[in-house]
């Protein structure tokens, strides 16, 4: 692991776990370690160079520390955040803008333009291809009342994500396709039985 992930690793966490609301019971240092795993995943396959793999892991590490300054437009509060830490270690601005671009790569509803994009969205999502989507999901519903963004019953955020399954949510890489859509599909039916 290359010195600057090294440290974007122990800062991020730092972060995540002093500053942070306790309200984020489904963004937090957990998911950004499921991301960042996920990731990992995704580039041991593709074998991409060097320096993009470190892009795409340092952008893992700091895709959702902006929730730390508030939830409107996060994914630019992260961008500053993942700037402002790149430059004090002298990352370089290629680099930077990089990170950057993956970050925003994370917002809902971005369509990806390359490859490398398509992992960071694979990855961020690959919580809807566990075996713990369930529990994973039920968290985020209370965190969403907690934060009083949305208050779901059960029934209503079953439905809300069988319809986000169905029709806003795909896998782009082929490596997520063939690896992740099946147990992705198996979450789907889950959510299916139990809503009838």
């Amino acid at each position: 692991m290359s010195n600057i992930i090294e440290k974007t690793k122990d800062y991020v966490s730092n972060l995540l776990t002093k500053e942070l609301k306790s309200n984020h019971l489904y963004h937090n240092l957990r998911h950004t370690q499921r991301v960042v795993k996920s990731t990992k995943e995704l580039l041991n396959h593709y074998e991409l160079e060097e320096k993009v793999s470190e892009t795409l892991t340092l952008a893992a590490w700091f895709h959702d520390t902006g929730y730390c300054k508030g939830i409107e437009e996060h994914e630019e509060k992260s961008c500053k955040i993942a700037r402002k830490f790149l430059e004090e270690h002298e990352y370089g601005e290629i680099g930077i803008k990089k990170v950057e671009k993956f970050i925003r790569a994370t917002k809902r509803a971005y369509q990806p333009e390359d490859l490398e994009e398509e992992i960071m969205r694979d990855a961020d999502s690959s919580h809807f291809a566990k075996k713990s989507f369930m529990a994973t999901s039920e968290i985020l519903r209370e965190e969403l009342s907690l934060m009083g963004i949305a208050s779901y019953t059960l029934q209503e955020w079953r439905n809300a994500n069988i319809k986000m399954f169905q029709t806003e949510h795909r896998f782009y890489t082929d490596y997520a396709k063939q690896n992740w859509q099946k147990r992705k599909d198996k979450n789907l039916k889950k959510m299916i039985k139990a809503s009838k």
